[in-house]
């Protein structure tokens, strides 16, 4: 039996005590290194944090056992139980960690990248140049012939960092207000913000940029 088992977004004690049970009963534990990665790393201390947890010894799944050598992990499920680790949830967490290098693309080799994460303020000078580029003209809600931008500068958005660690963060403010705040280290998260309720509007304003 393959078990696929997600760890939330903080550290090894935020999996779920169903799949704590799970881990703890299979013989054989991967943790996926190649999307994304938990607050702590993977060097041999984080490692040593989930073996000591979990009860298991766990070997680091990176990119080429997950694209290349998949049908290792799975044949060992069909005489045992094995857990295959991923950080978020196991179903709709995908951010790419481990990218080859445009020169080994092109000379066939395998060389990677140092891993990269979007972080807040990339995503806004993204979808700002994206305005830019376009003239303000390029992302429209259009209601009959009546047309505005999706979003601007001035567009208020929520800014989260790590969270669920101890030292997470969650900063509202407006896109060009988030770029001077220091998010830190990864992972980063940006939500733009549409018609709110009264009581999302009370938590915009606990998390809203204090002058």
């Amino acid at each position: 039996m393959l078990y696929i088992i997600g760890l939330g977004l903080g550290d090894e004690r935020d999996i779920t005590v169903r799949g704590l049970d799970a881990v703890r009963s299979c013989h054989k534990v991967y943790v996926e290194a190649y999307t994304s990665l938990l607050s702590f790393g993977l060097a041999s201390d984080g490692l040593s944090r989930m073996e000591k947890l979990y009860g298991r010894d766990v070997v680091v799944a990176d990119r080429e056992m997950v694209e290349e050598r998949a049908a290792e992990i799975l044949s060992e499920a069909v005489d045992s139980d094995v857990a295959f680790l991923v950080v978020g949830d196991p179903f709709g967490y995908d951010i790419r960690v481990k990218e080859p290098s445009l020169e080994s693309l092109c000379r066939g080799r395998k060389c990677y990248e140092p891993p990269k994460y979007m972080t807040i303020h990339i995503a806004i000078n993204q979808l700002l140049e994206v305005e830019e580029t376009n003239g303000g003209s390029g992302t429209y809600h259009c209601i009959v012939i009546l047309c505005f931008p999706a979003y601007n500068a001035e567009t208020q958005c929520v800014g989260i960092a790590r969270l669920g660690n101890d030292d997470q963060m969650i900063v509202a403010g407006s896109m060009k207000e988030l770029l001077d705040i220091d998010f830190g280290p990864p992972l980063h998260c940006l939500v733009i913000v549409g018609e709110t309720h009264p009581v999302e509007e009370e938590m915009l304003e606990f998390y809203s940029i204090k002058s």
